[in-house]
């Protein structure tokens, strides 16, 4: 009696950086119908410098058609858009959409330390997309 162990499903793990052009890509399709979605557009474009990647997949190869197989995989994506407060309020006008630009005026005018703060602090919004995709293998 013989026995053959094949193998018929695999699995895979990566980890890597995205290229500037993905990003700048990316972004293109990002809704600006408004004005406020059009600020929020322009902020992720100048500010989306760099991103990581992982990805975890599987595939499964059909014993009949063993140059055919199908896969699914997930993929979590990391992204920091870093911008000081004043950026985004008078840069970005993030402050004007909320109505509120004139109320943070009269607090950095009375005080030192929030003026402190609004200049010079970085904040660092994270985007972290989670993507869920299928693939499929022909070799000819």
């Amino acid at each position: 009696m013989k026995f053959h162990t094949l193998i018929f499903l695999s699995t895979y793990f990566s980890i890597g950086q995205l290229s500037q052009a993905y990003l700048v890509t990316a972004t293109n399709f990002l809704p600006d119908d408004d004005p406020a979605q059009a600020t929020r557009k322009q902020f992720i474009k100048d500010k989306l410098k760099n991103g990581l990647v992982l990805e975890l997949g599987t595939y499964y190869y059909f014993t009949r058609r063993r140059h055919f197989s199908v896969g699914l995989s997930l993929q979590f994506q990391r992204f920091k858009l870093p911008a000081t407060p004043m950026e985004l309020v008078e840069k970005y006008d993030f402050g004007d959409t909320q109505l509120f630009l004139e109320d943070i005026q009269s607090q950095l005018e009375a005080n030192s330390i929030l003026q402190n703060f609004y200049d010079n602090s970085i904040l660092e919004p994270v985007i972290s997309p989670i993507q869920l995709g299928e693939k499929t293998y022909r070799k000819l």
